[in-house]
């Protein structure tokens, strides 16, 4: 049926559970000591109790983990009860199938493996209507190609924010972290206390201002890397951009962020193709598109070609979860009530919209590139008059 309730969850990043379980996990960038920076009024769902006031308010009024989860939860707990919601179902993949006679669209073929009631990854394929993606941003984690980097990677001396759980374990070690935004700069703050100072910070750029911390002099601010050496001793060796060079690093932790990348999304070439064999295509082409994002999607949710595939998460947002929100229930009228007509009806309407968007987006680029040009050109001339005033 159109709208019969499923949720599917997928990841390409699985590890198994500890101990003898073959069962796999889908891994989440949060960590047990994780403290939000979203007020809880921002957290809550629509016709559902609002977000919990944390306890330590007003001196703490953001939430923990353990809170968020909490609620999250308690909101999904009657619809797993309903098997409205079908928890340890991984999706393979999701395949756009040809037009019916007749109709505008063919459906969609999902391959699914299921890992509950020890059914061991049991496959099954069905068929549906619509397909909505909700994975977000956060599965896919982006790595520098610094040279020799995939090297550390290897001998797991690299690891990206997404795997970070905190502190325990790196008492003592020598760490450099890569990038400047909010996930170095926590993993910076918490092992300021314990690790071995000074702890390296490599930055390419002074951070965007709402990237906020506090000044640390354990944390050194560097400059980018320009590439690394793995030593028979087991460290690191780092050579910097400006020529400093760190040697004796334990561990490289890279915080460079996430790129939208649902992999397991194939489509129906676009336009049609003349074969009478069509293969469908990945979503995500390579290379993958810039600036990074799911391609072709009118208002960041119904993909232009074919508006049965939608994706909630794909807007970055700072309140996630009322963004979701909204975007849930504006699906949920354009699906069951077509007759309102809440999205263009062609493919080249629908596709106005992101084509709009990265001509702002690359006329915002421009604009800053300059004010960064002119902001340089300032300091030169202010440094050349000092100099020449001391003279």
């Amino acid at each position: 049926s159109f709208l019969s309730p499923f949720s599917f969850h997928h990841s390409t990043h699985t590890f198994q559970y500890t101990g003898t379980s073959t069962t796999p996990r889908w891994p989440s960038p949060a960590y047990q000591n994780l403290t939000g920076n979203v007020l809880p009024t921002f957290l809550s769902f629509s016709s559902y109790p609002p977000f919990p006031t944390p306890p330590n308010s007003p001196n703490q009024p953001f939430p923990t983990l353990q809170e968020t989860h909490e609620y999250l939860r308690m909101f999904a707990a009657p619809f797993v009860a309903s098997g409205k919601i079908k928890l340890n179902t991984e999706v393979v993949r999701v395949e756009e199938l040809p037009p019916v006679e007749g109709g505008d669209t063919g459906g969609w073929k999902v391959i699914l493996r299921d890992w509950g009631n020890d059914k061991q990854g049991e496959e099954r394929e069905e068929h549906w209507d619509a397909v909505a993606v909700a994975v977000g941003w956060y599965d896919n984690p982006v790595w520098p190609s610094t040279p020799g980097l995939d090297i550390l990677r290897d001998k797991g001396v690299a690891k990206h924010a997404k795997e970070w759980r905190g502190a325990k374990g790196y008492e003592g070690k020598k760490i450099l972290i890569i990038g400047n935004a909010n996930s170095s700069n926590d993993i910076a703050a918490h092992l300021a206390p314990v690790a071995r100072v000074p702890i390296y910070q490599s930055q390419r750029r002074e951070p965007w201002f709402l990237f906020k911390s506090l000044p640390d002099a354990r944390i050194h601010k560097v400059s980018p890397v320009a590439r690394y050496e793995y030593t028979p001793s087991g460290h690191v060796v780092a050579h910097l951009e400006d020529g400093r060079v760190l040697e004796g690093v334990d561990y490289v932790l890279v915080g460079t962020g996430y790129r939208p990348s649902p992999k397991f999304i194939y489509l129906l070439p676009h336009p049609p193709s003349s074969s009478t064999k069509v293969e469908p295509v990945p979503l995500i082409p390579t290379p993958a598109p810039s600036p990074a994002r799911i391609p072709n999607l009118h208002r960041l949710i119904l993909h232009a070609h074919n508006p049965t595939l939608s994706f909630i998460g794909a807007a970055h947002s700072y309140t996630p979860f009322i963004t979701a929100d909204l975007i849930s229930t504006w699906l949920a009228f354009a699906w069951s009530f077509p007759e309102l007509s809440l999205y263009p009806p062609s493919i080249e309407q629908r596709l106005v919209f992101e084509q709009e968007r990265l001509k702002k987006m690359e006329e915002r680029r421009k604009g800053r590139e300059g004010i960064r040009v002119r902001w340089l050109c300032l300091v030169f001339l202010a440094r050349m008059r000092m100099s020449m005033s001391g003279r």
